[in-house]
């Protein structure tokens, strides 16, 4: 779940799929990709992936301008794993999320975007801490 409490800015916009886009692509340097849909809307966010013990292919939370962002898990019992991606495309942090848990998970630098896929895909994609995204049908680089 999303921390509502942050605001976000709306200066500028680097969007470039509407608030209820069905899916993204995102490629990545060393040519993996995801196809996850999209949360752009303050509702889809709180929403994300509670309550899923099947989190399918994961999600991508997408905001207009980079921030510090914070994730947790109550009500959530997948076990995923999240990145932030911050303006320039580049994976900030990589981090293991514990299911039915309050406990808060930061980007603790502005980012533009967080990735919650299935626990094991990014090292089955080889993404990790500095990975870089090289294209996104979504989002701007």
């Amino acid at each position: 779940m999303l921390n509502r409490c942050l605001p976000a800015l709306l200066l500028g916009s680097v969007l470039t799929a509407p608030a209820h886009s069905a899916d993204c692509r995102l490629s990545f340097q060393n040519g993996a990709t995801l196809d996850l849909p999209v949360a752009t809307t303050e509702a889809a966010q709180a929403q994300g992936l509670t309550g899923r013990a099947d989190p399918g292919r994961g999600m991508l939370f997408l905001w207009t301008t980079p921030a510090v962002r914070f994730v947790w898990m109550k009500n959530t019992p997948a076990l995923l794993e999240a990145a932030w991606i911050g303006a320039d495309g580049v994976i900030q942090s990589v981090q293991e999320l514990e299911p039915h848990t309050t406990t808060k998970h930061s980007s603790l630098r502005p980012a533009l975007a967080i990735i919650e896929v299935p626990r094991g895909q990014f090292a089955n994609l080889g993404i990790e801490r500095g990975s870089t995204i090289t294209g996104s049908t979504c989002f701007n680089l």
